[in-house]
């Protein structure tokens, strides 16, 4: 697989919104009921959104993809006028219109309150790199290409969607999957960023087990030798980054994107990744292991916000945990030529410190630069303080760059952190 797509790749595995703080008792929760039409591009949605611990005049901003139109819109039953649409202002929605929408005042002052709406359209305008698509052979949908509305700053929320397509098409999302009626049903009950639905007509979908959790996996080209061995190869990765950083107890998915660019992401329990056809898994096993290694660490690594330059923290040190990971299966040889390739890359790049998210520096500077100097902080603390101070900075959820200075100074006290701030104020 290429560079470039691995560093797209990157670009697009991490939350765009950012994460509301823990300890919500009752999480946002969408119900969705999707009409697909592949062939016309065209969807049909109906849904709720329930939010709670709600209070004051509750404005909210919403993203919905332009060739959608809104027919219904209400909040705790009132209609309500959902507003001119005006262009995205998020890097990672640029096919969105935005909403600015205000409660009627009937509908002010609640703890709880539900938005209901329904609307219709057509999904065809998109740019070519984006990871979402709608197609006659190929239907991926999410926050990139929003299909239903997306809120931001809203957290983590779970989610029902129930799903028509027509016949022979098999539909797919991360969730419990039932079937009603013909119709798709998945829910997810564990708190989540995104909503992806995918569906193609010749999508298979199988379940195992890895390292005690439950893994689906929906592929379309890939045969029984290389599912076997793409499955212990994810059952190996969860295993060694959870003796690092402490297990995960969640479902996994992992979807063979049909697209051909666009790259992989990652979301909470699921990866999307396209390019097996191009480059079959057993022909290129451990750069499939890095890719994978990479996706999967974005399990831990995803505290930050990613429209942000503290994007670092998820993506330079999901990337570095990667080429440790291949430095632990495949040698240090490994090791070393990849972190040398990266340092001989990361010449002319900004630095990592207040880095412009949008420039297109920004992905090479995030998944060169950044592992780099990781390792240079590794080489300084030692491995043990390494895994150590990230452990501390996990459990602390520190999402922050100033968050991480604290957690490193009282670790390895203010010489080292100054070092390490430098580095990523200059190099």
């Amino acid at each position: 697989m290429n560079t470039r797509l691995f560093v797209l790749a990157a670009a697009l595995t991490v939350p765009l919104l950012p994460m509301r703080s823990a300890g919500r008792e009752a999480p946002p929760h969408y119900d969705l009921t999707l009409v697909l039409q592949p062939a016309e591009k065209r969807i049909q949605v109906t849904g709720t959104i329930r939010l709670t611990d709600v209070r004051g005049s509750g404005a909210f901003t919403l993203y919905l993809h332009k060739g959608l139109s809104f027919r219904t819109f209400e909040i705790d039953g009132i209609p309500v006028d959902p507003g001119p649409a005006g262009p995205s202002d998020i890097q990672f929605m640029p096919a969105a219109f935005k909403y600015d929408v205000s409660s009627p005042p009937q509908a002010e002052g609640f703890a709880e309150r539900i938005l209901g709406f329904s609307y219709d359209g057509a999904l065809d305008e998109r740019p070519e790199w984006l990871a979402n698509i709608v197609s006659e052979t190929w239907v991926e949908i999410g926050n990139y290409f929003p299909w239903y509305p997306v809120c931001p700053g809203l957290g983590p929320f779970t989610y029902k969607v129930t799903v028509s397509a027509p016949s022979p098409y098999r539909v797919y999302a991360p969730g419990t999957e039932t079937r009603t009626g013909g119709r798709f049903v998945f829910e997810s009950n564990r708190p989540t960023k995104d909503v992806v639905v995918c569906a193609s007509a010749d999508l298979r979908v199988q379940r195992f087990r890895v390292d005690g959790n439950d893994f689906s996996l929906a592929s379309f080209s890939l045969d029984s030798e290389t599912i076997r061995a793409l499955v212990r190869d994810v059952d190996d990765v969860y295993r060694t980054l959870g003796r690092w950083y402490g297990r995960i107890e969640q479902p996994l998915a992992l979807v063979e994107s049909k697209r051909e660019k666009g790259g992989g992401y990652s979301r909470p329990g699921g990866l999307f990744l396209p390019g097996f056809t191009r480059t079959p898994y057993l022909d290129n096993r451990l750069g499939y292991r890095r890719y994978l290694a990479h996706e999967i660490a974005h399990g831990w690594w995803n505290l930050a916000d990613a429209s942000t330059w503290h994007d670092w923290l998820n993506e330079s040190f999901a990337e570095y945990t990667a080429l440790r990971y291949l430095r632990e299966t495949a040698g240090t040889g490994e090791f070393r030529k990849r972190i040398e390739s990266y340092a001989r890359e990361s010449e002319g790049l900004p630095p990592l410190w207040e880095l412009d998210r949008d420039s297109e520096a920004a992905y090479e500077a995030l998944y060169r630069k950044g592992p780099v100097l990781l390792h240079r902080l590794e080489e300084r603390l030692g491995t043990d303080r390494f895994i150590s101070l990230c452990r501390t900075v996990l459990e602390q959820r520190a999402g922050r760059t100033e968050d991480f200075f604290v957690i490193l100074k009282a670790a390895a006290g203010e010489e080292t952190a100054f070092w390490f701030e430098n580095l990523l104020r200059t190099l």
